[in-house]
């Protein structure tokens, strides 16, 4: 028997809009699926947070535009820096009142590419240790900081994004062809989360199986173009800081036939 690891309830979009996100999230984890969110925390109340956290939520990333108060407040209009911080504090309130381990609380801070003296390449990023001290013994389970990115070379100069880093020369396999399924409201499976628009559609889920999709021409071709220089001609993909970078992310690897095997055990 198969089970996915963890299905996310993101793609371009706040999911606790969504009318029924609370039984969405109870109807995965009652087949034994971990749960999990990206949520902006704007729209986060008290009966929602109580709702998630019953309903099996089992991880959640708070995503924060910035580190302090004025560049959240330009970044996100017309949120309100404090109400967004109390927004968080109460949902880890509600995970201590309720007695539950879960989720797995994340706060990641976007902050914004100030150039290469601040945001050297390879050099990690930090979020103001101010910000973090706001949530001291709440029970915060991690912190991570990222810079903004631009989306796969999309939003190429725009003020505070990191640049397009190809030059760099060193291309690496991305593992998400190979691990993820990302689905959009319609069934469309497309590349990853950073494909908004459905630029590349893989295949379809609607009446489908799962387990036939992952198998399927769709994924194989998707596959077989990150292992070559194929990728490079796909939109979005070839372009994507994640394939060039100095600074490449834990789970993916070189372009290299051994690490190649010995990632895949063939």
């Amino acid at each position: 028997r198969h089970e996915p690891i963890q299905f996310g309830f993101w793609l371009a979009g706040e999911p606790v809009l969504h009318p029924e996100i609370v039984e969405l999230v109870s109807i995965a984890s009652s087949y034994g699926i971990k749960p999990a969110m990206h949520s902006n925390a704007t729209k986060m109340t008290r009966p929602l947070a109580e709702g998630l956290i019953k309903a099996g939520l089992h991880w959640l990333s708070f995503s924060f535009d910035g580190d302090n108060k004025e560049d959240y407040e330009r970044l996100r209009t017309p949120a309100k820096y404090e109400d967004t911080i109390e927004k968080i504090r109460m949902f880890l309130r509600v995970r201590e009142e309720l007695g539950s381990k879960t989720p797995h609380v994340v706060i990641q801070n976007v902050v914004e590419y100030r150039g290469p003296e601040v945001h050297p390449r390879g050099a990690p990023v930090m979020a103001d240790a101010n910000f973090r001290r706001q949530f001291d013994g709440t029970g915060v389970n991690e912190f991570k900081a990222i810079l903004a990115h631009s989306w796969s070379g999309q939003l190429d100069g725009y003020g505070g994004v990191a640049p397009n880093i190809k030059d760099t020369g060193q291309r690496w396999i991305c593992i998400i062809p190979f691990r993820d399924m990302t689905i959009s409201y319609n069934g469309d499976i497309v590349s990853c989360c950073g494909d908004l628009d459905g630029t590349n559609v893989i295949d379809n889920v609607v009446g489908k199986d799962f387990y036939e999709v992952w198998n399927g021409k769709g994924f194989q071709k998707f596959r077989n173009a990150m292992l070559t220089d194929e990728i490079e001609r796909w939109p979005l993909c070839g372009d994507c800081e994640r394939i060039w970078t100095t600074d490449p992310h834990p789970n993916d690897f070189p372009l290299k036939y051994e690490m190649l095997r010995y990632k895949l055990r063939f």
